[in-house]
């Protein structure tokens, strides 16, 4: 993405970039300076708010899930002022010209969002820290077990690890790849790359996407969950669902966040991930719904799903904005004024392309989440009530299993997310599924015309691509 960015912004015209460069790096330094200092004043400002209340439990689960979701927001917008407006991808660019360079340049062009994304981190450490200490207090008070709240330094390496390296170690694995091969494969006349290169690119893709795993697992602090009841128990609930993988690992949060993940397109490199907390805190049938979540997301192709989306749905972006800037400057004269105009359509264009693309990509992916509930929730080899309706018994299973989780990592159930939905909402579609007869199934449909249409988007993106190749 960085990539994209830089390459795009490095061409644009100089009226879009008011600074020279020297002056763009001290205005960059300066508004990242105040951006730390605005989530400093924020965080112990909400911190003393919750101090002063005799009873914080309320306000806790919501405002500093709030106030984070609205710092999200500022570094993006930051982020992207300064890349454009403050002139941070011209310097990256078209001053220092680091793109001559493997990997250098994408890393320059990310640096700022990165130390705004663990300025945040730093200066929210407080206010978790609060919030972390009522946790574990109403868990001693329900007789649920804990550990010490975790240190600074264990917070932003949980924060960098789980946060933030999920997100850039494969999109650097991308860069680089796509690097070599810019510097080793030969252009064609007018200067693009042949269609050999993109090949080879996205072949190295397929492989990132592949062998991501294997290296996830050691940045997020793993380790082979060790033989005892639990792994029999998981093992052979696996089994049951023919649910094919290379291990079970458990993902050490230092006690701080419940929550379960699964990694790998092949059950070659595919593994299940049990947080600590989520362990050490849930009774076994839970964990076999939380890992029967996991294994829904495997058994109805999820992730491959949402790959193709990714790749078709970005691909397509791409093309779309270049048509759009080909037409305009062809349809309007060469005046003046017109370049102007044609720049700003192009990045509202951009921007709108984005934006679309985070909102729908949230929507595929929270309904994926609802699927791969519903198929926990019906792994449990309950004996269905009626046919057409989900079991009760698995329904409130999960429903418990997804309020557990909540409870341990101290968020209310009715917390909205971007890709997930809130808990609470997920536990209501469960019963709702449980006694409305046929609803199960009108969803498993729902979902199906969802990956048929996302099948069809990328074959149009890779037939496209072709008949312009």
């Amino acid at each position: 993405m960085a990539m994209l960015i830089g390459d795009a912004i490095g061409e644009l015209p100089e009226r879009f970039i008011a600074f020279s460069g020297g002056q763009s790096l001290a205005i960059v330094a300066g508004s990242s300076i105040v951006i730390w200092s605005l989530f400093r004043l924020s965080s112990l400002t909400l911190l003393k708010k919750l101090q002063a209340m005799e009873d914080p439990a309320n306000a806790m689960l919501v405002l500093p899930r709030k106030l984070d979701f609205f710092s999200n927001i500022i570094i993006v917008t930051a982020y992207g002022i300064q890349l454009i407006s403050f002139g941070w991808a011209k310097l990256i660019i078209l001053d220092w010209q680091l793109d001559r360079f493997i990997l250098i340049d994408e890393l320059a062009l990310l640096l700022p969002f990165v130390l705004m994304l663990c300025a945040k981190w730093y200066c929210f450490y407080p206010l978790s820290r609060f919030v972390k200490e009522h946790v574990m207090t109403g868990r001693l008070s329900s007789g649920i077990s804990t550990r010490p709240v975790w240190t600074v330094g264990q917070y932003m390496s949980f924060q960098i690890r789980n946060n933030l390296m999920i997100m850039l170690m494969p999109l650097l694995m991308v860069i680089t790849i796509k690097d070599i091969v810019e510097l080793a494969m030969p252009k064609d006349a007018e200067g693009n790359d042949t269609n050999a290169s993109q090949v080879l690119v996205l072949l190295g893709i397929g492989l990132v996407f592949i062998i991501s795993p294997l290296v996830l697992k050691h940045i997020w602090r793993t380790r082979s969950l060790p033989d005892g009841p639990l792994r029999s128990i998981l093992s052979d609930f696996c089994a049951k669902q023919k649910l094919r993988y290379h291990d079970i690992l458990l993902w050490d949060t230092y006690s701080g966040m419940s929550n379960a993940a699964v990694m790998g397109l092949i059950p070659q490199v595919r593994f299940v991930l049990l947080s600590d907390a989520l362990i050490e805190n849930m009774p076994d049938e839970q964990i076999k719904a939380v890992c029967g979540h996991e294994a829904g997301h495997v058994k109805h192709h999820h992730i491959l799903f949402l790959v193709l989306f990714v790749m078709a749905s970005g691909g397509l972006a791409a093309m779309g904005i270049d048509y759009l800037d080909r037409a305009l400057k062809y349809v309007f004269d060469q005046r003046d004024w017109t370049p102007v105009i044609v720049d700003y359509i192009i990045f509202a264009a951009s921007i709108a392309a984005i934006v679309g693309w985070f909102v729908l990509f949230g929507w595929v992916s929270r309904r994926f989440e609802r699927q791969a509930d519903v198929y926990a929730a019906g792994s449990l080899f309950i004996p269905y009530e009626r046919p057409d309706c989900l079991s009760m018994h698995g329904a409130a299973t999960m429903s418990n299993a997804l309020h557990r989780i909540a409870i341990l990592n101290g968020i209310s159930v009715h917390a909205k997310s971007w890709r997930h939905s809130s808990l609470g909402s997920r536990m209501e579609f469960l019963h709702q599924l449980a006694t409305e007869p046929g609803a199960m199934q009108r969803y498993n449909k729902f979902c199906r015309a969802i990956k048929i249409i996302i099948a069809a988007v990328f074959a149009i993106f890779i037939l496209l691509g072709g008949l312009i190749a």
